[in-house]
């Protein structure tokens, strides 16, 4: 009886031993690993950017700037009248194909009706 307790015991230290070394491993690699790359990037949980806000009046700007800024707004205004006429092809466009279909798909009905 004395030997199977022995050898039990032997059994799990050999385990514990084998975990052990394992775990001294896994802990090896990983801070390897954080030595050769992982210490080179940042992380945060609390992000924050601190800056200032400057108004600036058109009037203080010189000459080409306060063009080009004021260019850039009728540009945008353009866009936008662009992007409303597209929007208004594009659902003409929709209602065209709608109604096709629904004549398409009616006729084929009254065409099977009228074989049948």
């Amino acid at each position: 009886m004395s030997d199977v307790n022995t050898n039990n015991s032997s059994r799990r230290q050999i385990g514990f031993i084998i975990l052990g070394v394992v775990i001294v491993l896994a802990g090896l690699a990983y801070g390897a690993y954080w030595f050769l790359d992982a210490r080179f990037y940042e992380s945060t949980d609390d992000a924050y950017v601190s800056g200032d806000i400057v108004a600036v009046k058109v009037g203080e700007l010189h000459a080409d700037e306060a063009t080009l800024i004021l260019g850039e707004a009728t540009a945008v205004d353009d866009g936008k009248v662009a992007l409303a006429d597209a929007r208004g092809a594009i659902s003409s466009g929709l209602r065209s194909l709608a109604i096709a279909r629904a004549q398409q798909s009616s006729g084929a009905v009254a065409s099977a009706r009228g074989k049948s």
